[in-house]
């Protein structure tokens, strides 16, 4: 099953349709990440290293995704 996206103009109303992704995104239409901080009480943040199979494979990152459909 496909990983679909709400649509959005570039002022986060909703276009009321879906998006496959993987497929470009017509121009004019976005999708919502995030992007998460986990910070300790020492002030201290979590990061992770990418599989090295992955697209940048190897570089440090943050937690985050794309927001699903719903």
């Amino acid at each position: 099953m496909p990983e679909l996206w709400d649509i959005y103009d570039r002022n986060r109303t909703s276009l009321g349709k879906t998006h496959i992704r993987g497929e470009k995104l017509p121009e004019g239409e976005f999708h919502i990440i995030v992007n998460i901080l986990s910070v300790n009480n020492d002030g201290k943040i979590l990061i992770t290293k990418r599989h090295p199979d992955k697209p940048f494979g190897g570089m440090w990152e943050i937690s985050g995704g794309s927001v699903i459909s719903g």
